[in-house]
């Protein structure tokens, strides 16, 4: 009988695996999804804002039919009112430029595979979502950080310039509402400037944003592809305003994009869920959606509001932060002497209470967010905002005090 060998090295993968690792993000997670702990590191939705009720009728109807646990074509009902949904974000797009994807980063993932060759050139902020730069990881990029502002986003002028020096890059990734993790949206002139460059330069931008139709202060934050449908590849996502375990997003592209990502995806899944694809249709036809979401938004908005308030009675008067009109987090800046791996460290072992550090978020330089956390405000009751925050906050004076001691 033949022995059975097992992989056990990187010099059985393939070179464009070999050096794959956990992300920082990743190896925080770990500790960061202990029960004991009281985490703001975690950006979850509020699970008591889930239309359960809703989902739980429509479930049983779908269950008792048979045809819903088949193999089945995208829904060509979904992705009309998607269509819908994006007309409202002011997007025109038709059933033909949308992709149904597991998810957001489903959606992410496909674009990088499909728009970036080995050793490509990637453009993205300075800080930035850290899965993203896992994503990117196998293909071996070279990876041009933009600088940008806790307050402003990506400096679209700086991008200019190196563009206007020759660089060409195989794609630029932003999060241009509700920024993960600044929290901040990027200018209506930002975003101009920043299609423009675009189809001028010809290079293509994903944009993600599953964080876009979480707005708290009134004011239209349209989505970059609203100013160019050519070179802006949108991605949106149902998990922050229905559920994540729907695993249901989109891509909004070109039809000839959409064709190979098409194409990609059924190559890699074969379909997306079935059930949760006429679960939403179902959802979206008997409910208004920008009903739920207004409710999800008068929560959120209530919440950070309390976090806001909390940082301000209990945090050093020495820290910076902006407050989000979008999304679900609160990037705060520490005075320079703090590492906050260091302070993570020592808030979980004696107060049990999580963020997730700044340098994770980092692309290339991990020492411009060393004195950062970022801090979820959404899944939390106002009860345990007040009390982790007051708990955080008096461990953010000792560990300072005790440096200026040492």
């Amino acid at each position: 009988m033949l022995q059975e060998e097992k992989i056990n090295n990187t010099q059985d993968f393939s070179e464009k695996f070999s050096h794959l690792q956990r992300s920082a993000l990743q190896n925080t997670l770990i500790e960061l999804r202990n029960p004991e702990n009281l985490s703001f590191g975690l950006g979850l939705p509020n699970t008591k804002l889930f239309p359960s009720e809703s989902f739980s009728k429509i479930g049983q109807e779908l269950l008792n039919e048979r045809k819903y646990f088949q193999y089945e074509s995208p829904s060509l009902d979904l992705k009309k009112m998607i269509v819908k949904i994006m007309e409202k974000r002011g997007v025109e797009c038709n059933e033909n430029q949308i992709l149904l994807t597991h998810g957001a980063q489903q959606g992410v993932s496909l674009l990088v595979n499909l728009l970036l060759s080995n050793q490509g050139t990637v453009v993205s902020e300075e800080i930035i979502f850290t899965e993203f730069l896992q994503t990117i990881k196998p293909y071996n990029t070279k990876l041009i950080s933009v600088p940008s502002t806790d307050a402003e986003g990506i400096d679209v002028d700086a991008l200019e310039d190196l563009l206007s020096n020759g660089l060409q890059p195989s794609l630029l990734y932003t999060i241009s509402n509700g920024h993960n993790p600044l929290g901040i949206n990027l200018s209506f002139e930002k975003k101009k400037k920043l299609a423009l460059l675009a189809k001028k330069y010809s290079f293509p931008i994903i944009e993600d944003d599953p964080y876009g139709f979480l707005n708290y202060d009134g004011t239209d934050h349209s989505p970059l592809r609203s100013f160019e449908n050519d070179w802006i590849f949108y991605v949106g996502s149902f998990s922050k305003i229905l559920a994540p375990s729907l695993r249901t997003g989109w891509v909004v592209a070109p039809e000839n994009i959409i064709d190979k990502l098409d194409i990609l995806k059924d190559s890699s899944d074969l379909n997306t869920s079935t059930l949760s694809q006429h679960l939403i249709s179902k959802y979206l036809k008997e409910n208004d959606i920008f009903e739920h979401i207004d409710k999800i938004n008068e929560e959120y908005s209530a919440l950070r509001n309390t976090m806001v308030r909390a940082i301000n009675s209990h945090f050093p008067s020495s820290i910076e932060f902006e407050i989000p009109s979008n999304g679900m987090f609160i990037w705060v800046r520490l005075p320079n002497e703090v590492n906050s791996l260091d302070l993570l460290k020592l808030t979980l072992s004696e107060v049990k209470v999580a963020f997730l550090p700044g340098e994770v978020f980092c692309a290339t330089n991990p020492l411009i967010a060393k004195n950062c956390i970022r801090l979820n405000f959404t899944n939390f009751s106002h009860d345990q905002i007040e009390t982790g925050i007051e708990l955080l906050g008096s461990t953010i004076k000792k560990y300072i005090k005790d440096l200026k001691s040492l």
